[in-house]
């Protein structure tokens, strides 16, 4: 594990910002435009990850707040950082939000840790080593009935062509879940909650640390490709 300290650093930073989330009172909504809900605690959660992150490391931050450097990412390792995902069950009081912090070299994974501060429940994992919950290791679980996790991004082509599509892809499942959370969602595919999770023109820093997460439980994702700082599309199965 070359990067075990990033891995172990990872989780202690999340840990703490998931203490200090829970401590808020006032979630302060910066902007709501379109689809889109920024807090106040997005940007404050952010800039502290990324100076207890530089305080110990120089590789490159990816993060929601900072946006994809793809000449610096390139040849380096990188951290790929969501300060809050699911900020808007976060200002209703539904508990499905998290904080998730990755760690890629190039396109690929090397691990990912999600941390669901409304349920203290951390899940992890490291590419060649496995994954767990909390303290305790995550083995592979059999699905009974085949349930999706799924979403709607704000950047999700609407066209009559691509509804219909995504239409037939939720017909293909016994039941369909929306966490409002793409970070948790996949969580909870590695914690065999659901059993598959599919979305559409997903963000990365959504998605990172469940694809390291997921690839060290060996679920490779069917596919997924990078484009700019989307991935265009995402699916995994058990």
């Amino acid at each position: 594990m070359e990067y075990i300290s990033e891995f172990k650093l990872a989780k202690i930073v999340l840990f703490e910002m998931g203490q200090l989330i829970n401590q808020k009172d006032h979630k302060s909504v910066l902007s709501s435009i379109g689809k889109d809900v920024k807090l106040a605690l997005d940007i404050e959660i952010d800039n502290l990850v990324v100076k207890k992150l530089s305080q110990n490391y120089t590789h490159p931050i990816l993060s929601e707040e900072n946006g994809l450097n793809k000449q610096l990412i390139e040849q380096s390792p990188y951290w790929i950082l969501d300060p809050i995902d699911g900020s808007m069950n976060l200002t209703r009081g539904i508990p499905h939000s998290c904080i998730s912090l990755a760690f890629w070299i190039g396109q690929e994974p090397i691990f990912g840790v999600i941390y669901n501060y409304n349920h203290n429940e951390m899940v992890s994992g490291y590419i060649g080593q496995g994954a767990w919950l909390n303290d305790s290791a995550i083995y592979e679980v059999k699905p009974v009935a085949v349930n999706l996790a799924t979403g709607i991004p704000k950047d999700m082509d609407f066209s009559k062509k691509n509804e219909m599509n995504f239409i037939q892809k939720l017909k293909q499942y016994k039941k369909i879940r929306m966490f409002g959370s793409a970070a948790i969602s996949l969580s909870y595919v590695a914690l065999g909650r659901v059993d598959a999770y599919f979305e559409q023109n997903i963000k990365l820093w959504d998605v990172a640390a469940g694809i390291a997460i997921l690839k060290a439980l060996n679920k490779t994702p069917n596919k997924y490709a990078l484009k700019e700082d989307y991935l265009v599309d995402l699916e995994i199965s058990n």
